[in-house]
C-alpha cells in the first residue's frame, strides 16, 4: 500500500535499531546527571514517544519515507533506550 522499497525498508528498521542504541546511552548520561532518577526520564521519553507515534498514526500516508526513518530513529531513542536501561537496572538488581 505504501510502495517503499526493500532498501527504504530496510533503512527504516535499522534506523530504529541504531537509536535504540543511541537512546541507552544518552538516556543513560541524562538519568546519570539526574542522580539516577530514572522514573522521571522515563516519563518524559514516554511521553514523546507517545506524541510521535500520535503524529504518525494520523499522517503515514503522507510522510517521506526519510522522515518516517528520522521519526522510528527517535522512538528507538526514546522506547528502546529506555528498555534497555530498565532491563539493565533489573539484572543488576536481581544479581
Amino acid at each position: 500500500e505504501l510502495e517503499y522499497e526493500n532498501s527504504e525498508i530496510a533503512n527504516m528498521a535499522s534506523a530504529f535499531e541504531i537509536g535504540t542504541m543511541f537512546g541507552g546511552v544518552f538516556l543513560g548520561f541524562i538519568s546519570d546527571r539526574c542522580y539516577s532518577k530514572r522514573s522521571p526520564i522515563g516519563c518524559v521519553a514516554i511521553i514523546i514517544s507517545f506524541v510521535i507515534c500520535f503524529t504518525l498514526s494520523f499522517s503515514y500516508k503522507r510522510i517521506e519515507s526519510e522522515q518516517l526513518a528520522v521519526s522510528l530513529f527517535f522512538l528507538g531513542l526514546l522506547l528502546g533506550g529506555m528498555h534497555h536501561i530498565l532491563c539493565v537496572t533489573c539484572a543488576a538488581d536481581l544479581g
